[in-house]
């Protein structure tokens, strides 16, 4: 398989993690993915983005990618970062309502490609934060909305190409909202544990046709969030939302999930990143000064 599509590149978008408490016991499968932004006057920094609750309490951690090979992706190749003081290394969102955290990541991926991996460099497809939709894009979505997430539900991958799985629903109540008051909505899809952390993106095939006006012959991706938890039907019949567990071991009490995720709005992203930035400035640059002298 040539990568050409956007679908095709987003396939590489989605990193999977494996993480490990201190006695390297497993403790879950969750799923990131790797988002650019542009600062002025320093470029561009990527982030690992995912939940908190996907990566608490991990103490050592495995981040899965493709091999590239003359350019291409080598599939089928998979390496991987090893991260020992895991969750250490995440920024949180202040809110403890927003279950959402990020990774500085340009420095692993460069330390590999450098050095560290004996000059192995990564296939990988970077989203940037510019397809994050305006208000005024909002503003013209439609009460229901074509999605599309991609990662990796119970733990599944292809294990001979290692890469994560598509899925597809509709948005369930309109991005404009937020949902109960919280900077949420909801979607129509099958969300299972190995899903949280997964990009949501509102996916449009040519052809389509905004509220008010003309047909787009374009294929049209906006990142509009990132999977957080979902609902839940317990075995008394009651309806509770929960966290889209991380952890793939089998558990007694039953739950049955009844294909309703809660999405965090994507500009939550932005205004983590900028957090960071306000906290880390000084550090990044003086890091990218330092790296572009050493490099050959």
């Amino acid at each position: 398989m040539e990568v050409r599509t956007p679908l095709q590149h987003l396939l590489f978008n989605s990193v999977r993690i494996e993480t490990h408490g201190m006695d390297n016991s497993p403790i879950g499968v969750g799923t990131s993915f790797i988002l650019s932004h542009n600062f002025e006057d320093h470029g561009d920094e990527l982030f690992l983005v995912s939940n908190k609750h996907v990566i608490e309490d991990a103490f050592q951690a495995y981040m899965y990618f493709t091999e590239m090979k003359d350019g291409k992706a080598n599939l089928g190749k998979p390496f991987f970062i090893k991260s020992d003081f895991f969750s250490a290394g995440w920024i949180r969102h202040p809110s403890e309502d927003v279950d959402l955290a990020i990774m500085p990541l340009s420095w692993q991926l460069d330390m590999i490609e450098k050095g560290k991996g004996g000059g192995m460099k990564a296939f990988y497809e970077k989203v940037s934060t510019e397809i994050i939709p305006h208000e005024n894009e909002i503003n013209d979505f439609d009460a229901v909305e074509p999605v599309i997430f991609i990662g990796y539900p119970n733990g599944i991958f292809d294990r001979k190409h290692y890469t994560p799985i598509v899925r597809r629903g509709t948005t369930a109540t309109p991005i404009q909202l937020d949902y109960d008051g919280y900077p949420t909505f909801l979607i129509d899809a099958s969300v299972f544990p190995g899903s949280s952390g997964s990009p949501v993106f509102l996916y449009k095939q040519p052809l389509h046709s905004p509220s008010d006006g003309p047909f787009v012959t374009e294929t049209y991706i906006k990142l509009i969030g990132i999977l957080s938890a979902v609902f839940f039907r317990t075995e008394l019949g009651t309806v509770e939302m929960a966290p889209a567990p991380a952890s793939v071991a089998p558990t007694v009490e039953i739950k049955e999930m009844i294909d309703l995720g809660v999405v965090l709005k994507s500009h939550l992203i932005l205004d983590l990143i900028n957090i960071f930035w306000r906290e880390h400035e000084e550090k990044c640059r003086q890091w990218k000064k330092d790296w572009e002298h050493k490099k050959p």
